[in-house]
């Protein structure tokens, strides 16, 4: 086996034991043993991930042509810093190019090379905002469990759509933290969280207008979180307040300077209008059941998102094994999280649906949510462990393992058959992904 391989597969093994350590502690970890085994865990994944990417992340050519296109724009902003004066980034909006324009700031070429670590980048904080995330919403024992399947699925990809700077990733590390700070803000309500809320969801249009109506509804559900706590308009009001300006700081930043060029008009047309009425011209104008198969076939022609899928179908079923009748009898902030997340799930969904069908990088708009709801079936079961004695827990010691080793199963099955496959030898290979070794 390729020595790089070998240490990626090591480094995997560690992952997964970062992730289990709380999960079999006698008592429920204490968030001193779980911040300890969270850095450990994204210190790994640091390292990991250039690892098991080093083959794609070092080669010198395009993997996808949005790679030369946010390249090309970032060349452009350098000369003319207006958007859609010189620069129409399609449905991918100024902040995904200027994600990348670290590298010139620090004196870096603005590369393929910069635009992967960007990719990265946006990973890690992808990946860091579901473990959180997950620790608020379920327990210190689960957070990194069920957050395995998601880093394995960006760890061990070889599909092309999964390994180039998309524009996708950006939105999907954002609307992390949004759901992390929503989250907080239902257990703790501050007109910081509250105002961070809205500068994050209002970023999402201009990152990709696809997404843009996933951020709204994130923003409804903050707003919906204020309500509950806040329930006289007097109390509401600063909550509402933060929200709006927080929501607006963003759009105004891009839009006044836009408006004042005078190519608002372009903004209209190039972004929105065009943006909202763009989908693939490979099908011509399909009917709806070839754009339902094509849309279904996302979902199993890519097996590392398939085995993602599995994975996260193993933790739900475990979930509902252990905590069925828990979650029938739930208090109705349990069912709430599980409806919104349900929710969240729809709306990307129909997002793909509606523009992205025959682009399987747009399925990396679906890791969040799909990562999300097994913690939210499993909460209920998750408590009862905190409440109950280790005899009669809902989730004992040997459930929490297999939860874990079962879906490290199925995608590591997956990931071996998928590198033993000799099509794929060109992604493992010295001359990079898609070149014939």
């Amino acid at each position: 086996m390729d020595l790089r391989i070998t240490i990626a597969v090591l480094l995997w093994v560690l992952l997964l034991g970062a992730a289990l350590y709380p999960a079999l502690t006698r008592q429920e970890p204490s968030s001193r043993l779980w911040w300890r085994s969270f850095v450990a865990f994204l210190g790994i994944l640091l390292i990991a991930l250039p690892v098991w990417r080093w083959r794609s992340l070092s080669y010198p050519g395009e993997i996808n042509v949005d790679e030369s296109q946010v390249l090309a724009q970032i060349l452009r902003y350098r000369l003319d810093p207006v958007p859609w004066r010189s620069v129409d980034g399609g449905s991918g909006g100024p902040l995904y190019t200027w994600s990348v324009m670290w590298a010139p700031l620090f004196g870096l070429k603005p590369d393929y090379f910069a635009a992967r670590i960007t990719s990265l980048l946006c990973f890690i904080g992808l990946l860091s905002g579901l473990a959180i995330s997950l620790k608020e919403l379920t327990t210190n024992r689960l957070a990194l469990l069920l957050a395995m399947p998601a880093a394995t699925l960006v760890l061990v990809s070889l599909n092309l759509d999964y390994v180039f700077y998309s524009s996708e990733q950006l939105p999907s590390a954002i609307m992390a933290w949004v759901v992390y700070l929503i989250v907080r803000q239902a257990k703790s309500p501050s007109l910081l969280k509250a105002g961070l809320i809205g500068v994050l969801t209002g970023a999402l249009p201009f990152c990709k207008i696809q997404v843009g109506p996933a951020g709204v509804y994130l923003w409804v559900c903050a707003f919906s979180v204020c309500l509950y706590h806040f329930r006289t308009f007097r109390k509401l009001l600063p909550s509402a307040l933060a929200l709006v300006l927080g929501g607006l700081m963003v759009p105004l930043l891009i839009l006044v300077p836009v408006a004042a060029c005078g190519v608002f008009g372009d903004f209209l047309n190039f972004y929105i209008k065009t943006s909202i009425g763009y989908r693939s011209a490979a099908l011509g104008s399909p009917s709806l059941g070839v754009k339902l198969s094509a849309f279904s076939t996302l979902f199993t022609q890519i097996w590392e998102f398939r085995a993602f899928l599995l994975s996260g179908l193993c933790l739900a079923g475990l979930g509902l094994i252990k905590g069925w009748g828990r979650l029938l009898n739930a208090r109705s902030g349990i069912k709430v999280a599980l409806g919104a997340f349900s929710g969240f799930a729809l709306i990307l969904s129909y997002s793909i649906y509606r523009t992205g069908y025959l682009f399987p990088h747009y399925t990396l708009f679906l890791i969040l949510p799909f990562a999300l709801l097994p913690g939210a079936i499993m909460l209920p079961a998750s408590l009862a462990t905190e409440r109950e004695s280790a005899s009669q827990a809902g989730l004992s010691a040997k459930w929490l393992l297999l939860g874990a080793l079962l879906p490290a199963a199925i995608q590591g099955f997956s990931t071996v058959s998928a590198y033993s496959d000799p099509r794929n030898r060109p992604f493992l290979g010295d001359w990079g992904p898609g070149i014939p070794p």
